[in-house]
């Protein structure tokens, strides 16, 4: 009885696990078709035409490097990504330090979550 709840729960992790990694999976092969593979119907789930096409057109200039600035969007991202983990970095610090040299009420429980 216990090997089969134990196939019975590998059997749910697996499909769940399917279910939440299909769109993820979908994004990156999408990323390398064609927009006429992308937009078939019926969906073409294993491509037939891999190309990185769609990256020359983004970030090697061109028209859409035109109408969608991708490298300014891409450096707004990294300075707001380094600036949140430094200042995440700093507040975390400075919340060890006081749960090491300071006693103060509630620490334990603060400290347990």
């Amino acid at each position: 009885m216990k090997k089969i709840k134990n196939i019975t729960n590998w059997v749910a992790t697996f499909a769940v696990m399917l279910i939440i990694c299909i769109p993820g999976l979908w994004v990156v092969l999408s990323a390398f078709r064609p927009n006429r593979e992308i937009l078939a119907k019926p969906a073409i789930w294993i491509p037939e035409h891999l190309s990185f096409d769609n990256f020359i057109a983004i970030f090697g200039g061109g028209k859409a490097l035109i109408a969608i600035p991708v490298p300014a969007y891409f450096i707004n991202s990294l300075v707001i990504a380094f600036t949140s983990t430094f200042v995440a970095i700093i507040i975390g610090m400075s919340g060890g330090y006081a749960f090491a040299r300071f006693r103060f009420r509630f620490k334990d429980s603060i400290f347990l979550g």
